[in-house]
């Protein structure tokens, strides 16, 4: 019983101790990386400062606030388990005795009753009773048999007088048929319904008979029972209060003794003591009972806070590698933002020189355009379809004016 309670306790403990280790060991070992990151950039660089920022104090006051909580719940729970045992031991004795009480009690209580059984001779009897019972269930069967069979004969008898009444209807018919072969029949007929009836008046006086026989028998033997019976129950009573008288002094001498012997055993004078001893006992039981169901409750209370806390300190481990990781993130924004920078920059200063270049070359492309136009050459087959030089139409535009200036050349060559 003690160890049925104490166990849960057992494995609280053992949950307590691992998350307080867990948490004290890896709180230990950031702390010790930490301080050896902060002492070799004070061993690299002398003059460096070091000031925690407000999250890395924030987390530091976080968690000695959950070390000094788990530590009063440690000691909370070691007094509670203290008084729990003390209070199971209390119990366990409390309840051997209560258990001894009852044991004397029933003890007592299954003397006091007493069981009688049957006689012989009322077995005999009623044996005997049984089998004419079975007897009666025989002839009853062969009772039903018999109507069966003169059910039968009387369906033969009605085919008989069917077959008498069928020589009648054929002599209206036939008006010349000889008489003598409807007496034969009817001297027949009249032979057969005889012999029937005389069978169906044996069967009934055979059934009759068997049926009368067995009554008288089964209430003969009823009657004999019964008087047995009677007479046995007179014998019996008288013999049983002769007993009864002695049975009883024995009886309530042996209760004598054990009682005394039993009071002896509890030190107590009478049996009222040890009514209101085992109703005092009943009481204590009923409030351990209570007690410990609050114990169990408050136990239970406890369990959850525990389980509150481990799941508080799974969330701080889980932030924590969230703030690694988003930390680690932030590094690579940082480096990917420098990268965008830096390649900005040299956007920037290829612009500036493209800018510069362009402004150089505006005024070339403007006396391009008057000499192409000066020329009369026309755009048609312009690569970008416009009808201004730019750098993508200007090898366009030359080639044209060359081409033009040959043409005009030539013309005056010719003239």
């Amino acid at each position: 019983m003690c160890a049925s309670i104490l166990s849960p306790h057992d494995r609280l403990r053992a949950k307590v101790k691992t998350a307080l280790g867990r948490q004290t060991s890896e709180a230990m070992a950031q702390l010790k990386k930490e301080q050896r990151a902060k002492s070799r950039k004070r061993e690299k660089d002398p003059f460096m400062t070091y000031r925690p920022k407000n999250s890395e104090i924030m987390d530091f006051n976080k968690l000695n606030n959950e070390m000094d909580e788990l530590s009063r719940l440690k000691q909370l729970e070691r007094n509670l388990t203290n008084k729990l045992q003390i209070l199971t031991n209390e119990f366990t004795t409390e309840d051997q005795k209560r258990k001894a009480l009852e044991d004397n009690l029933s003890k007592t209580r299954t003397k006091i009753g007493t069981n009688y059984t049957q006689t012989r001779e009322s077995e005999q009897l009623i044996n005997q009773i049984k089998a004419m019972e079975s007897r009666l269930e025989k002839s009853t069967i062969k009772y039903n048999q018999n109507l069966v069979i003169l059910a039968e004969k009387r369906e033969q008898l009605d085919i008989l007088r069917k077959a008498n009444m069928a020589p009648y209807q054929t002599d209206k018919k036939q008006p010349n048929s000889p008489q003598k072969t409807s007496h034969e029949n009817n001297r027949t007929l009249a032979q057969q319904k005889e012999d029937i009836q005389a069978e169906i008046d044996k069967l009934n006086s055979n059934n009759k008979e068997v049926t009368e026989e067995y009554s008288k028998k089964i209430d003969e033997l009823t009657e004999e029972a019964n008087s047995e019976l009677e007479s046995q129950s007179k014998q019996q009573k008288n013999q049983k209060v002769d007993h009864k008288t002695d049975n009883l002094t024995a009886q309530t001498e042996e209760y004598q003794d054990r009682i005394s012997q039993t009071l002896k055993l509890l030190n107590l004078k009478s049996v009222d003591e040890v009514i209101a001893e085992a109703d005092r006992l009943e009481r204590e039981n009923c409030s351990l009972y209570n007690f410990v169901i609050e114990h169990s409750q408050n136990r239970k209370k406890l369990q959850e806070e525990v389980e509150a806390l481990e799941l508080q300190q799974a969330k701080i481990l889980s932030q924590e590698g969230e703030n690694k990781e988003i930390e680690i993130a932030n590094s690579d924004l940082n480096e990917i933002n420098q990268q965008i920078s830096d390649a900005q920059k040299e956007y920037d200063e290829l612009k500036k020189q493209c800018d510069a270049e362009e402004a150089k070359y505006s005024d070339i492309y403007k006396e391009i355009d008057e000499l192409f136009n000066m020329l009369g050459c026309s755009w048609d087959g312009s690569p970008d379809d416009l009808s201004t030089v730019t750098p993508s139409n200007a090898m366009f535009a030359l080639t044209c004016i060359e081409n033009a200036i040959e043409n005009h050349s030539q013309d005056k060559i010719i003239e």
